[in-house]
């Protein structure tokens, strides 16, 4: 996977597309099927959506979360 596309259901229209950057990314590698890679987490004030890559023993994801003032998601850097 080397981009995530983000979709306003309602519209049926995507509404941001999150590029990885690497050429040999590993996003989506973690899980057999690819749908299994990605969550989304949604609670009163935050929204995320967690991306799994395969790497190391266990693999790891990183978090995207909604950012209300620019009406996009962006990687959470920890």
């Amino acid at each position: 996977m080397n981009k995530l596309r983000v979709i306003d259901k309602k519209k049926k229209k995507v509404v941001q597309e999150i590029a990885f950057d690497d050429d040999d990314c590993d996003a989506g590698m973690l899980m057999t099927p690819i749908y299994m890679n990605v969550q989304k987490q949604v609670g009163r004030s935050f929204e995320t959506i967690s991306v799994n890559f395969r790497g190391g023993s266990a693999g790891y994801s990183r978090d995207y979360v909604f950012s209300h003032r620019f009406k996009d998601y962006r990687l959470l850097v920890n």
